[in-house]
């Protein structure tokens, strides 16, 4: 992964159409020749594509970045969520997506998402009858509190007021912010007693040292402490 991540960001400075096509198209298929991950397909590579879909493309759903999401998706399909998330949430006001955050994630602390993981699975099953199905059903009742703390992170340094007016004027950062609220919350709501809750969950963490650096710039704190 850190290989295809270096040699993609290293490539993009002599940036050409047909080379970026090709060397796509090469990552694209990787699942099928690598071989485990034709069975298993991947998340971690999934993230990278993702991430080089959103900082390295001027506007993301652009035609640039139709590969990169394509790629990242075939690494994995949870991306297929990320991506709808990321794009249906531009519809919603902030305030809208923080009450819906604060309201499932009260839900699932009081369990009272359960039944809605109950018809996921319902609808999942007949897709899963393979060798790895009984794995991926695996249930756990347990509040992950942790969870729940990590992911009031962005929430808490949104009550800073310079860090609040920041986003309100970037674009990108406002995107993700509003993606990190609408996206948890489908999570807390629909997957509450999934046994591998964070493997959802990280889609949305990842972007916290992004939140975290324009934190510390804004308010001017110092880099050594």
């Amino acid at each position: 992964y850190a290989v295809f991540f270096f040699s993609g960001l290293k490539f993009l400075e002599n940036f050409s159409p047909w080379k970026f096509t090709i060397f796509t198209f090469v990552i694209i298929f990787y699942p099928v020749y690598e071989g485990y991950s034709s069975i298993a397909l991947k998340q971690g590579l999934g993230i990278i594509f993702m991430i080089l879909s959103i900082f390295l493309v001027k506007k993301i759903y652009s035609f640039k970045s139709l590969f990169l999401i394509l790629a990242s998706i075939m690494s994995h399909y949870v991306f297929l969520l990320f991506y709808f998330v990321l794009y249906i949430s531009k519809f919603f006001s902030t305030k809208i997506l923080t009450y819906l955050f604060v309201f499932c994630v009260l839900g699932y602390i009081f369990k009272l998402n359960g039944i809605l993981f109950y018809y996921v699975i319902e609808y999942f099953e007949p897709l899963h009858q393979s060798m790895y199905h009984e794995t991926w059903l695996r249930i756990n009742p347990e509040v992950k509190y942790s969870f729940v703390a990590f992911s009031f992170f962005p929430l808490l340094l949104f009550q800073n007021i310079k860090f609040r007016t920041y986003a309100s004027k970037n674009f990108l950062f406002k995107m993700l912010y509003k993606f990190h609220l609408l996206y948890c919350a489908i999570i807390f709501l629909f997957f509450s007693e999934f046994y591998y809750i964070n493997r959802f969950l990280v889609l949305s963490w990842i972007f916290y040292p992004f939140y975290l650096l324009i934190f510390l710039n804004i308010t001017k704190f110092n880099f050594k402490i």
